[in-house]
């Protein structure tokens, strides 16, 4: 007779009458010698039969079915745009991270919080999931950013005394050319030295008065 009874291996289960037989897809057994195959668990599917493992639902997507799927398809969604997710098998929508203050995308199914896209400089976006470049706030008149990625107005920095920026969302300022100064923070236009005074340099913070005989031009 037989030494060692040999059992179902994993993947498979032993039926009473017919002996060991595969799991069917969407369920599984890991261990041998089992009676019965266990349906796979949310944000987990097996496409094919005798499966010894259910596989999770990859990175960027959330698992949205109930136990026993047999296709990624049915098993996973994409997380939305605005959003990320960086580990397999994660259950549900709110398992989606949300991409960051000062980042946005528009792309769906994505792994990691990395190909959230900053917004640029000059920018800022103070929104969590953010979903289109039109998130991101421009700084003001006067002001300007160099940094990438920016999550609040406070990176807006006001332009320096003898320099200004007319426009929005601007990465710098500009120097205060000669015959004009900026004798404040935060200017959005440099200022024209009045009559009888000059400026001979850019970025002036203040006019001299033209010495006696002498006139300012324009």
């Amino acid at each position: 007779g037989e030494i060692s009874c040999e059992g179902c291996d994993p993947g498979k289960y032993f039926n009473r009458t017919t002996g060991c037989q595969n799991c069917v897809p969407g369920t599984f057994t890991d261990a041998k010698n089992q009676l019965s195959c266990t349906k796979c668990a949310s944000g987990t599917f097996a496409a094919e039969t005798a499966t010894a493992f259910c596989t999770k639902c990859s990175r960027g997507k959330y698992g949205q079915s109930g136990p026993g799927a047999t296709s990624e398809g049915d098993a996973c969604a994409d997380c939305p745009r605005g959003s990320y997710m960086e580990k397999g098998g994660q259950v549900g929508l709110e398992a989606c991270k949300l991409c960051p203050k000062g980042k946005w995308s528009d792309q769906i199914g994505l792994p990691e919080a990395s190909l959230c896209v900053g917004c640029g400089t000059g920018r800022y976006s103070n929104m969590d999931g953010a979903v289109a470049m039109s998130a991101c706030d421009g700084c003001k008149e006067g002001k300007f950013s160099e940094s990438i990625g920016a999550g609040s107005a406070n990176t807006c920095l006001g332009c320096p005394e003898g320099f200004s920026q007319k426009d929005i969302a601007s990465a710098y300022c500009l120097p205060c050319l000669p015959g004009r100064f900026g004798n404040v923070v935060n200017q959005s236009r440099c200022v024209k030295c009045p009559t009888g005074f000059a400026s001979e340099y850019a970025e002036s913070k203040t006019c001299q008065e033209c010495a006696e005989g002498r006139f300012a031009l324009d």
